[in-house]
């Protein structure tokens, strides 16, 4: 009972989170129609989206190649990693670089295998389980890195640009509900979603800061004076 209640909360938590990434992606389009407004991916960290997608696409895999199949962490993160290739798509076009078409080529490939391997039945071997395990350690770190590229971003900013506020709250309940769905499994299976958790909510919680700092630091004055930019109200 626990853990059915545990995944629902998880999964609708995920699912709230979808609302998050889905007012990134308005904050883009709306800054696309206002040109005045800067960039539409300013001080967004292609860094950080990129390690996003690999975090809903590293745990949308393990929740179908662990026995038995977890509907829970299976479908909330496929739509979440699919809205998340969308911003990935629209900062690819808004910057026309060579790391940014590297990544969505990369994720678009990622999501094509992803979705056969759901579709052949999501049946993988002892080899493939251990593998997908790997996928989200490996996340874990890339998570990590990729917070702090968007905290150093923002903090030699002095200013928070188009990054969202609404989606990283969402994303942090969304790690922290996480954690109660690992109590619930049980660590046996469940320890590589929890460091996955703690790694991506420690650095959703320092962003969260960081629209605070902004608004309260004469250090972040200074340098959106230095930068030509200023807070919108």
């Amino acid at each position: 009972m626990f853990y059915t209640l545990a995944g629902l909360l998880n999964a609708g938590l995920v699912l709230l989170s979808l609302f998050g990434i889905g007012a990134q992606i308005r904050t883009i389009w709306r800054r696309k129609s206002a040109p005045a407004g800067g960039a539409p991916t300013a001080q967004l960290s292609l860094n950080q989206f990129s390690a996003s997608f690999l975090s809903y696409y590293a745990v949308f895999v393990y929740g179908y190649s662990i026995q038995p199949f977890n509907p829970y962490l299976v479908w909330s993160r496929l739509i979440a990693a699919l809205l998340v290739l969308v911003i990935l798509f629209e900062i690819w076009r808004d910057r026309r670089s060579r790391p940014a078409t590297a990544v969505v080529t990369i994720a678009l490939a990622a999501m094509a295998a992803g979705l056969a391997g759901l579709a052949w039945g999501g049946h993988l071997s002892d080899q493939g389980r251990h593998l997908s395990t790997a996928l989200i350690l490996a996340n874990a770190v890339i998570l990590a890195q990729g917070g702090l590229h968007q905290i150093r971003v923002i903090l030699r900013a002095g200013d928070t640009g188009a990054v969202n506020l609404r989606m990283n709250q969402l994303v942090l309940a969304m790690h922290l509900s996480t954690l109660l769905f690992v109590s619930a499994m049980g660590l046996a299976s469940g320890w590589p979603l929890l460091v996955l958790a703690l790694s991506g909510g420690t650095a959703k919680a320092v962003v969260l800061y960081l629209f605070r700092w902004i608004r309260t630091s004469e250090t972040a004055r200074a340098r959106r004076r230095g930068n030509g930019t200023e807070l919108l109200q």
